[in-house]
């Protein structure tokens, strides 16, 4: 698990840098933006519950790797988190999200969490 409680960046130094994400890369917290340079090796999970996560560097996935989103609410960097990629994402993996608990769907009912 590495999670990202800030807005700061994560840059390279020479440009020979791999983050290998095996586990959880997550940003939990911080409603702006984290920049991750360092080239991603990802075969976990990579998580997006506040603000955003940008990937500037190269990214490879596998078909296990998974881009996960929570909504908590309709707020970007608040109410969910997001992940972006320069160049855009060509993924291998899956995408997926989960709701939690209190946030109100169409007609203003609380879905169940998960």
């Amino acid at each position: 698990m590495f999670d990202v409680q800030c807005d700061q960046d994560l840059w390279w130094s020479t440009g020979l840098e791999v983050f290998a994400n095996r586990g959880i890369l997550r940003k939990s917290a911080g409603t702006g933006t984290t920049t991750i340079q360092a080239r991603l090796d990802n075969t976990g999970t990579v998580e997006g519950q506040k603000g955003t996560m940008q990937f500037s560097g190269s990214y490879t996935s596998t078909p296990s790797s998974n881009l996960r989103f929570i909504l908590s609410g309709t707020t970007a960097g608040t109410g969910y988190g997001q992940v972006s990629f320069v160049p855009a994402l060509v993924p291998a993996g899956t995408v997926s999200g989960e709701v939690v608990s209190g946030f109100p769907s169409v007609g203003g009912h609380a879905l169940p969490s998960h």
